[in-house]
């Protein structure tokens, strides 16, 4: 069966409210299919339905929702019986799902997701299941369409706020046409890694995070030298595979953290990655936040281009973490490098340590601290050290020196008939 809308708006309500296919009559030699559709002439209307669901597998059900125009909304997208397949396909157009688990698989369905295009905006796309492994699968390809958040929910690609009941989906494939996600001003995490969809020697379209509405919150840099980030921050987490470019633009930051305790129900765990062949690319007014893991992490990166971008590192294990870029580092404008640290009993001992090293000797552009100085304060707990950011062809570095305490500063201010007051700052891990 089939459903086209080319035109004008419908509202489903009441018991019609749900576009269902369910199990086909007993009689039946065949596995039933449906297909809603709209907008395929390029003027789709506006439609306002309950929900879409595929349920009832014993034939193979198939139940498919093409968006290639117009305005779609619908509390949810989901397949509810093994055996069931939804397939939605956003070609085009906005398709809006409101419920906490947008787009879902259940009971051994399978939801399969194509981002061909337009915009797909959600609370969360999850797998349901019960307390110990998923009972559906939810499959997300993404190729060049938009997923947005919705609205401030912890996860857009999770398990929906920690429910024991919904799981963090495994299958995120990023194909030629990129991952592109709109923080819309909020927060998203996706809990698992973005993978590369395309066969080997195919590049993919890598990851794009943007923002498209700033004033509900976007990045931006504390007088203390901190980052701060109301909103407009994606996280994402585990070994990413995707090859192609990450691209941060203008008031969006991307942040690569660890967060398998805060997401017990299928989160990646160990330090975060982007594969080493994805160049990074920082617009203007964008960051890219390493959150300190304990293991002094690398970050290997194809490529460095930075305008008047952020680059927030942090200090744990006994060095800084930093990039290492396999071919050139384009930088222009005036970036600011901010330093975090992991806790407050941290000792960074002196020395010089490597923030971006290049292995191609191209390593140009300015940076500096929140200050506007090649030289700051770093405040650790109730350590305090002098920092200074120097740049060569091959590696922007910083050099660490303790300052001394309050007491052996003035011994030796008064041997030389001074008296020095120092006054602590009162900023923890943060260069300003």
């Amino acid at each position: 069966s089939a459903f086209n809308v080319n035109g004008g708006t419908v509202k489903l309500t009441g018991n019609n409210a749900v576009a269902w296919l369910s199990d086909a009559p007993s009689t039946a030699t065949a596995a039933a299919t449906g297909t809603f559709t709209l907008g395929a002439n390029g003027t789709g209307g506006t439609v306002d339905i309950g929900g879409f669901n595929t349920a009832g597998g014993s034939l193979g059900q198939t139940g498919t929702l093409n968006v290639d125009s117009g305005t779609l909304t619908t509390t949810y997208v989901s397949s509810n019986a093994a055996g069931a397949t939804t397939v939605l396909n956003v070609n085009g157009g906005v398709i809006t799902a409101t419920n906490t688990a947008s787009v879902t698989a259940n009971a051994g369905g399978a939801t399969i997701v194509n981002l061909n295009g337009g915009t797909l905006s959600v609370h969360a796309i999850t797998e349901s299941g019960s307390t110990t492994a998923p009972t559906g699968t939810t499959t997300v390809n993404f190729n060049g369409g938009i997923l947005q958040e919705y609205n401030a929910s912890v996860g857009i690609v999770a398990n929906a706020g920690g429910s024991t009941s919904l799981y963090t989906p495994t299958n995120l494939n990023v194909m030629t046409g990129g991952a592109v996600i709109d923080t819309n001003g909020f927060s998203p995490v996706i809990y698992n890694p973005l993978l590369t969809g395309t066969s080997a020697g195919t590049p993919d379209g890598g990851l794009t995070v943007e923002n498209s509405d700033p004033a509900r919150g976007s990045v931006s840099v504390n007088s203390d030298g901190s980052l701060s980030s109301p909103g407009g921050m994606l996280t994402i987490t585990g070994v990413n595979t995707y090859t192609g470019p990450t691209v941060i633009n203008t008031n969006s930051a991307l942040q690569l953290e660890d967060h398998t305790a805060s997401n017990p129900n299928g989160g990646a765990s160990g330090v975060a990655t982007i594969a080493d062949t994805s160049s990074l690319d920082i617009k203007s007014g964008g960051a890219f936040v390493v959150v300190p893991d304990g293991l002094g992490t690398t970050i290997n990166v194809g490529g460095l281009n930075m305008n008047s971008g952020i680059l927030d590192l942090g200090f744990d294990g006994g060095s800084f973490q930093s990039l290492l870029v396999g071919s050139t580092a384009a930088i222009s404008g005036t970036n600011t490098i901010l330093l975090a640290a992991l806790a407050t009993t941290t000792v960074v001992p002196n020395g010089t340590y490597t923030l971006i090293a290049d292995a191609a000797g191209g390593l140009t552009g300015t940076f500096e601290f929140a200050n506007g100085s090649t030289t700051g304060t770093l405040t650790v707990g109730n350590n305090t050290y002098i920092g200074t950011l120097n740049n060569s062809a091959t590696a922007e570095t910083l050099t660490v020196s303790a300052v001394p305490e309050p007491a052996t500063l003035g011994l030796l201010a008064l041997s030389s008939l001074g008296l020095l007051l120092l006054r602590r700052r009162r900023a923890i891990g943060r260069i300003v």
